[in-house]
């Protein structure tokens, strides 16, 4: 069982929230020399806190190193991907904790581990900037392209009105040629009446114009919003699925360290067959 006391977790300058944390949790108002299970900071402080308390631990240090290597191999899936060095150098670890590998191996293992590290900390850096720019772009994207839908509907409805009205005014004038012919033969009182009865269907062939040119206008308005609004509701369904999916995984993770680890706070199986450093 690994164990340590409140004055050796005191000499390695815990955080202020953690310590007072667990000092409540104990019933303390001071550091003392009383024997402490790692077990018991893991279940009041939960397993950063425990995992921080690893170095106030006296000995154990190669169970600790095999801990660790199994927390970077279930890891290694992610960090394989852009190098494959990181592999070689958790075996030459695990290797060194039952005493087949030297420190010069361990040495060359761990400057290895930092190389790799460095260069895919910068890989993804660099390309969490250029999702950062992409994401930009395609915001910048979908306001234009609602803009253009936008304008599109809307010189669309001008369009239509536009033909509609001179395809009218076409047949008026046509017609009126007509009546100019018939006008020439017929009295003033049928000018006259010919003439009012024009004026109604000038009216309801405006009214006709009109209505076609608004229906026109509403039907590609609604045909542009509804398809930004299913394109919005797709976007933010997947975006939501993947952040549920990566929350679980994570969570799935965590949960295993804390069983692992309380193998390790245990000695159980390989962490305590391998003897300390």
């Amino acid at each position: 069982m690994l164990t340590t006391t409140l004055n050796k977790i005191r000499k390695h300058s815990p955080c202020v929230v953690g310590w007072e944390k667990l000092m409540k949790s104990l019933g303390k108002t001071k550091a003392d020399d009383e024997v402490l299970t790692l077990e018991y900071i893991l279940e009041s402080n939960g397993l950063d806190d425990a995992l921080w308390a690893l170095r106030a631990v006296d000995g154990h240090q190669n169970a600790m190193r095999l801990y660790a290597c199994y927390c970077a191999k279930r890891a290694l899936p992610a960090y394989e991907k852009a190098d494959n060095r990181l592999r070689a150098c958790i075996e030459t670890a695990e290797a060194f904790a039952y005493g087949r590998s030297t420190r010069e191996e361990m040495a060359a293992a761990r400057n290895v581990a930092l190389v790799v590290s460095l260069d895919v900390a910068w890989d993804a850096a660099r390309e969490a900037a250029w999702e950062a720019s992409l994401g930009t772009a395609r915001d910048a994207e979908w306001d234009a392209a609602l803009d253009a839908s936008l304008d599109a509907a809307l010189n669309a409805a001008q369009n239509a009105a536009l033909n509609a009205t001179r395809d009218v005014t076409w047949d008026i004038a046509l017609d009126a040629a007509l009546d100019t012919a018939l006008d020439t033969a017929q009295n003033a009182a049928w000018d006259a009446a010919r003439d009012a009865a024009w004026e109604a269907s000038w009216d309801a062939a405006l009214d006709v114009v009109l209505d076609v040119a608004l229906d026109v206008a509403q039907n590609v308005a609604w045909d542009t919003a509804q398809n930004s609004a299913w394109s919005t509701a797709r976007y933010v369904a997947w975006d939501a699925a993947r952040t549920a999916a990566w929350d679980a995984s994570r969570t799935a993770a965590w949960e295993d360290f804390k069983r692992e680890f309380v193998r390790l706070l245990r000695l159980e199986g390989e962490y305590g067959d391998v003897g300390d450093e």
